[in-house]
């Protein structure tokens, strides 16, 4: 090899290992910052199968989802038990943000699923969950359950979960807005499960505006509240809200508007 080959190849390889470790870093970050950087950097685009896989969400009532991928994939979030009749579910995953019993009734989940607790059973603190499991990705971006840094009501974990190109953010019992570095931890965020509640150890129907305006979602699912105008003080500030008269709905990648729809799904607990 020529002496001036050799010194292509070593800036070559010089510039290849420089990239490398410039990389590493956001490509460990959560999974859908992955997903934005494949979008953004143009590295390659979203497969059309991708784009046009379909998922479930069934809202079971108070802050619990069912989210069903392509697959047949099922993760049951914040299961209740206290004040409803839980309903017979066979999920793979069960996510927890925190520890109440109306948020953490993992007996509502049938068979032998894996456990994702985002707070620690024996104190309390958080759980860093980033995981794999068949063809969903889960991690957790820690928060608080109050305005008070959890001296109220104690920690919170986000979960935010990929699924079909999509990525989805159960907020749990969220007390507060959301911080730089809690969105940037979240990624960008496609369906934005929001819960709305009276203020005393949670966010408010107004304070949930502000956070899907932080968030910048392409839907909103309004949950945890037990009177309808708690969701219509919530959705009347957006321009397009759609009520459906079931408690699921199904996303691709490819139905997304590019205009914030509220989706509003029926209780049926």
């Amino acid at each position: 090899m020529s002496r001036c080959k050799l010194l292509q190849a070593i800036y070559q390889g010089l510039i290849a290992s420089l990239l490398l470790i410039f990389l590493l870093p956001r490509l460990a970050l959560a999974f859908c910052h992955e997903i934005e950087l494949v979008s953004s950097w143009a590295f390659r685009p979203i497969p059309v199968a991708a784009r046009s896989r379909t998922l479930t969400i069934q809202w079971l009532g108070h802050a619990a989802f069912l989210l069903t991928s392509s697959k047949g994939t099922k993760v049951l979030m914040d299961p209740h038990g206290r004040d409803y009749l839980p309903p017979a579910v066979f999920p793979h995953v069960v996510t927890t943000s925190h520890l109440h019993g109306n948020h953490s009734f993992v007996w509502m989940a049938q068979g032998n699923p894996i456990v994702l607790h985002g707070l620690n059973t024996r104190d309390g603190d958080w759980n860093h969950i980033h995981r794999t499991i068949r063809d969903v990705s889960i991690y957790t971006v820690p928060a608080y359950h109050d305005s008070q840094m959890g001296l109220a009501r104690g920690r919170n974990a986000i979960f935010i979960v990929s699924m079909d190109g999509i990525c989805i953010a159960h907020l749990g019992d969220l007390g507060h807005l959301l911080s730089e570095a809690q969105l940037k931890v979240m990624g960008k965020i496609d369906v934005l499960l929001v819960p709305l509640g009276q203020g005393r150890s949670r966010i408010t129907s107004e304070d949930a505006a502000k956070l899907v305006a932080q968030v910048k979602p392409k839907v909103v699912i309004p949950h945890h509240y037990r009177w309808e105008g708690f969701v219509d003080e919530f959705a009347r500030v957006f321009p397009r809200v759609r009520k459906l008269n079931g408690n699921s709905v199904k996303f691709s990648r490819d139905t997304f508007n590019a205009e914030l729809e509220i989706v509003v799904l029926k209780d049926a607990s």
